[in-house]
């Protein structure tokens, strides 16, 4: 089933990228020989006007055949025959089509969940950034001198980041400042979790279960959205460094916990499950979250679509310079697990806005991909 998801959805975005060549075919009067939506045989087909438009067996991608696209052509109306200028319209209008697409998906899903601010929400006052100067309520501004337009820019540096000193720019009661500290070192390292995710980074609010992962030992427990674990093995619990420290020190056992559940203890047995996490440095502070204001929210889509479109740029002068390893980079296998595995949610709508918020950057990626010079990447 997961599968099946992945391949629709990646699927969706392909059309979405051959919709944009086919409007744009049409409205330059080039001659669309056919318009289809997945691969293979076909299953089912009628003719409007010139264009064959065809559903086919295979749910994987989309493709738009054009007169005189792949060969010569006489006809006035080929592809080969038109200006440079009408060909130009038709071979960015896929990339666009992604990337607007993409911007409404952020928007909607804004407008329903909220979005990330620049503005400082937590510290962790053990980091380098708090004793550095920073305080809740900065708002970040730049990077080692790079504009920071979304918290994504920053989550994308730092992820290029090793043990150099990184220096924040932040403003503070309209007055702009810097600070210079060492990002917090994550080494690569296998951990047990329990499997739900907090309703807060860090404080009291961090041991409330806002929600809990499908196919875990915490679900099959019956852990449940709202309960505030309070106790772990005999440990209390009042932060969620206070979880981790304890599933640090266990080595896969099943451990009992304690929650507040409508004003009564709840005590259940979990099993972990083993996650292994990459090597990273991180700023040691978390963004605030935000939700409602038009303006605010389609302004914060449209930088979030940019930021997202400016990545994938950084990412390919990284491979190239050999900051980041061609390892990290995910194939089509890897994208359509990825794509089923955000669709395993505990809720319907939980996963579904997972579902678009993937597809949206997946759609970003093809789009910016799709603009470098390359026919062999089209689609």
């Amino acid at each position: 089933m997961q599968i099946l998801i992945g391949l629709i959805a990646i699927s969706v975005i392909m059309f979405i990228h051959e919709f944009g060549h086919f409007i744009a075919a049409k409205a330059c009067k080039i001659k669309v020989k056919e318009f289809s939506i997945f691969m293979g045989p076909k299953l089912f087909q009628f003719k409007k006007g010139e264009t064959l438009y065809t559903l086919r067996l295979i749910p994987m991608g989309a493709f738009v055949a054009m007169e005189g696209e792949e060969e010569e052509s006489q006809d006035d109306r080929a592809f080969c025959n038109k200006p440079v200028w009408q060909r130009a319209i038709v071979a960015f209008a896929g990339s666009f089509a992604n990337i607007v697409v993409a911007l409404l998906i952020f928007t909607l899903t804004f407008f329903s969940t909220g979005y990330i601010t620049n503005e400082i929400g937590s510290l962790d006052e053990a980091s380098g950034a708090y004793q550095a100067g920073l305080r809740e309520g900065d708002m970040v501004k730049e990077y080692n001198g790079k504009k920071i337009r979304h918290a994504l820019d920053l989550n994308v540096y730092m992820y290029a980041a090793n043990d150099k000193p990184v220096t924040i720019e932040y403003e503070r009661n309209n007055q702009s400042d810097t600070a210079t500290f060492q990002p917090v070192h994550y080494p690569e390292a296998k951990r047990y979790l329990l499997g739900f995710v907090p309703r807060a980074n860090s404080g009291l609010e961090s041991t409330v279960v806002d929600s809990v992962n499908t196919e875990t030992g915490a679900k099959r427990a019956g852990l449940q959205s709202g309960d505030r674990i309070v106790e772990i093995d005999g440990n209390p619990i009042k932060d969620r460094k206070d979880i981790a420290a304890v599933m640090d020190t266990g080595k896969g056992d099943e451990v009992e916990v304690k929650v507040i559940r409508n004003n009564q203890t709840v005590t259940m047995s979990i099993k972990p499950y083993l996650e292994t996490t990459p090597e990273m440095y991180l700023p040691g502070f978390y963004f605030k979250t935000a939700k409602g204001g038009f303006f605010k929210t389609i302004g914060n889509a449209w930088r979030y679509t940019f930021s997202n479109v400016r990545s994938v740029y950084l990412s390919l002068g990284w491979l190239i310079s050999g900051k980041v390893s061609l390892k990290d980079v995910m194939g089509p296998v890897g994208i359509i697990s990825t794509i089923g595995s955000v669709a395993r949610q505990p809720s319907v709508l939980i996963a579904l806005q997972s579902l678009l918020n993937t597809i949206a950057v997946i759609s970003v990626n093809l789009g910016v991909m799709n603009l470098l010079p390359m026919p062999a990447l089209d689609g």
